[in-house]
């Protein structure tokens, strides 16, 4: 791409006949907060036109806050050199094509940008839409919450289900038939037998209640009386 070529804008591929604000709120239905270290992350299209990948999920519309570090102005477009703890480039196109930037945001000024990702060379780049001064400090520790909260929750929609077998901290693992020293008890005789040989040294001992609970919790079949349990030591 020459550098001071226009890139494409999302929203060109939006029929003419549909209102500009309309395609305005299309973007902003699909704005994803970001930090500038997930943009360097983001996986590049796979072809022209292509969506960039962020923690496994396409965008189009991206918004992040920064501080402003340097502001370079061309005859066509600003850079706006911004930096979160990380460094990237934000252009904006002076034709006024859907975007504006207010006056506020100058050198040394925490300001949001809302705009769309492009790819300058190897490296990438966000075009801008829109951006204005923070006037609320705490907007940047929200902004980061809003980032990690998304991830975490678009991580957990992805992981793998957990097993539905949960093991027993206070039972030994599951031995195969005939490996216990005590296989030729009947069941529930077995389970107690195990579950206190698996247990530390107590010098009181360990209550039948306690017994009935953790053996009733592993799904031991008639753990859930203690009377019955009684009867069985």
């Amino acid at each position: 791409m020459i550098e001071s070529e226009k890139p494409s804008d999302p929203t060109d591929s939006v029929p003419s006949d549909i209102p500009i604000d309309a395609k305005r709120k299309d973007d902003v239905d699909g704005l994803r907060p970001v930090t500038i270290a997930q943009i360097h992350k983001a996986i590049r299209p796979t072809s022209p036109g292509g969506s960039f990948v962020i923690d496994g999920v396409p965008v189009k519309m991206i918004t992040f806050v920064a501080c402003v570090l340097d502001i370079i102005e061309n005859v066509t477009h600003k850079i706006y050199k911004v930096n979160d703890g990380n460094f990237i480039d934000a252009r904006f196109w002076l034709d006024g094509n859907l975007g504006s930037v207010n006056d506020n945001v100058q050198v040394l000024v925490y300001a949001r940008f809302i705009g769309y990702l492009v790819l300058v060379g190897e490296t990438i780049h966000v075009v801008v839409r829109s951006a204005h001064k923070l006037e609320d400090y705490m907007e940047i520790d929200f902004h980061f919450l809003q980032c990690m909260s998304l991830t975490a929750r678009q991580e957990a929609a992805i992981a793998p289900q957990a097993s539905a077998a949960v093991p027993n901290a206070y039972l030994p693992a599951p031995k195969k038939d005939g490996d216990s020293r005590w296989a030729h008890l009947p069941a529930l005789q077995r389970a107690i037998v195990e579950l206190l040989a698996a247990q530390a040294e107590l010098p009181d001992g360990l209550h039948v209640a306690g017994i009935s609970k953790e053996l009733n919790q592993a799904g031991v079949p008639g753990a859930s009386d203690s009377h019955s349990l009684r009867r069985v030591s």
